[in-house]
């Protein structure tokens, strides 16, 4: 195996050590890259050297070095198909293990290489040691003491810093860019994105649907919550005495209360079954709905013309239709309707029947909501589209789709952002673990579109249904 000392040229004019055909140079053989202490210090004294392409490679060599310290055993592998590189440091080199030399001062980096190396071959005679470098000087002091050294290849110089050609080149990009600030700039941003691996993640918990066994137990639990009134005696201590005599509780009608105990009671736990028979489809939903939420902000200097937005999702993914209510959420997704209210009795008067019952009379005018309609939606006439605001493309779409569009006449600059949100339905048949969403907007004065990929990142667990129920189960208020 080869063992090569580096020069500091290595690091500051030529390509990352990642992209360098290392097996040219030691014809194919694994090989050991070695950073000297010379070159050490001389990549720390130049990477606080300005901000020029000099400084840039030290600094960036000397994040490598870091890399390096903090790796086990010192070491790191550099990829290089089938050849194996290493690159370390050396061991420690006490003063007294150099050979004295009257041509070499340790005081000179150089000098300070060379005195490594010798000593280097001393402790380790059966190695093949190199010195790898582009330094005309240093390899005739390599030569003079024996050292066999590699020339850095042309081919792994970079390539010179720009010339005044160059310059100007730039300075016209410059111009051009500033013509860009007289269009819009449209700019696309994802809520929920990793910050380290910019991609949306999604858990989704799969569920066995219920069986018999577990809806006759659930409905149990139901029942035991909201049971069916069968005592419609006088309730105690619920009507008080007033000045004109006492009030006589009168029941309800035996008709009201087999009413209730025979169709409306039972009516509603076969409304309670039938919402848990069909809860799995439910959840399932949920679990496979992604809602992705993004904005457009429109930051340039005019307003965007004619824009259209486009959001398109991977194949076997389906976007589904927006709807009016709010996106779906685990605790609304499972409620029952309200168990039916029992028949009350009531109280009379003995000589103002009458009297008793204005309780109810009153209650019953408490509940008046008399349904005449939003009279000035009515009457109101068909307004013009906001020429600022978007609009289904070429209308509001109910079916699910790979891709919907949206149009805007003009899309103000320096003005609020647009928020979207999209579900993304995740295909239930051979459940994928990845996927893509695309949001592509154009413009009639925009250069180029504007796209934004967003990965979907699916990973999958199973789940408990009924502990999920009993959590979330709800009774739903029902309205008159």
């Amino acid at each position: 195996m080869n063992h090569i000392f580096l020069d500091a040229n290595i690091f500051l004019q030529c390509k990352s050590l990642d992209q360098l055909p290392w097996g040219d140079i030691t014809e194919n053989q694994d090989a050991v890259l070695l950073i000297p202490q010379a070159v050490q210090k001389e990549i720390d004294k130049l990477k606080s050297d300005g901000n020029g392409r000099r400084s840039k490679r030290a600094r960036k060599a000397s994040s490598l070095f870091k890399e390096i310290i903090r790796a086990d055993e010192c070491t790191k592998k550099i990829s290089c198909g089938r050849v194996s590189i290493d690159i370390t440091f050396p061991p420690s080199i006490r003063k007294e293990k150099r050979k004295s030399d009257d041509f070499l001062d340790p005081t000179i980096p150089d000098d300070l290489i060379i005195l490594d190396i010798l000593a280097y071959k001393n402790i380790y005679p059966d190695n093949g040691v190199y010195l790898l470098t582009h330094d005309s000087n240093l390899l005739l002091t390599a030569k003079n003491h024996g050292i066999k050294f590699i020339e850095n290849p042309n081919g792994w110089l970079l390539d010179p810093e720009p010339d005044e050609k160059d310059k100007k080149i730039k300075e016209l990009e410059n111009k051009i860019s500033e013509l860009k600030k007289n269009y819009p700039e449209i700019v696309i941003s994802v809520n929920g994105l990793s910050d380290e691996t910019q991609v949306l993640n999604k858990s989704v918990t799969l569920y066995q649907p219920l069986n018999i066994d577990q809806i006759e137990s659930l409905i149990d639990q139901i029942k035991a919550n909201h049971p069916m009134e069968e005592d419609f005696s006088e309730p105690k201590q619920m009507f008080p005495k007033i000045g004109m005599g006492i009030m006589k509780y009168v029941p309800p009608p035996e008709e009201d209360i087999e009413r209730y105990q025979n169709e409306l009671y039972p009516t509603w736990i076969k409304k309670v079954e039938k919402t848990l028979y069909a809860s799995h489809d439910s959840i399932e939903l949920s679990e496979f709905t992604i809602n992705i939420n993004f904005y457009i902000e429109n930051t340039g200097a005019v307003p965007a013309n004619n824009v259209i937005l486009k959001v398109s999702v991977s194949d076997g993914f389906l976007l589904l239709p927006p709807t009016d209510e709010e996106s779906v959420d685990k605790s609304n997704l499972l409620s029952i309707p309200s168990p039916p209210a029992a028949p009350e009795g009531e109280y009379r008067h003995p000589h103002f029947p009458e009297l008793g019952r204005l309780g109810q009379l009153a209650k019953s005018w408490g509940h008046i909501n008399p349904n005449i309609g939003n009279l000035s939606e009515l009457m109101a006439a068909r307004r013009d589209r906001d020429r600022n605001a978007f609009y289904w493309k070429p209308r509001r779409p109910k079916e699910p789709n790979t891709s919907f569009e949206m149009e805007c006449t003009e899309f103000r600059h320096k003005s609020d952002k647009e928020n979207f949100c999209f579900s993304v339905l995740i295909p239930k048949s051979d459940p994928p673990k990845g996927g893509l969403m695309t949001v592509t907007v154009t413009a009639a004065n925009l250069h180029d579109p504007v796209a934004v990929n967003i990965p979907l990142h699916i990973s999958y667990k199973e789940g408990d249904i009924v502990t999920f129920i009993k959590e979330n189960l709800r009774v739903r208020k029902e309205t008159s």
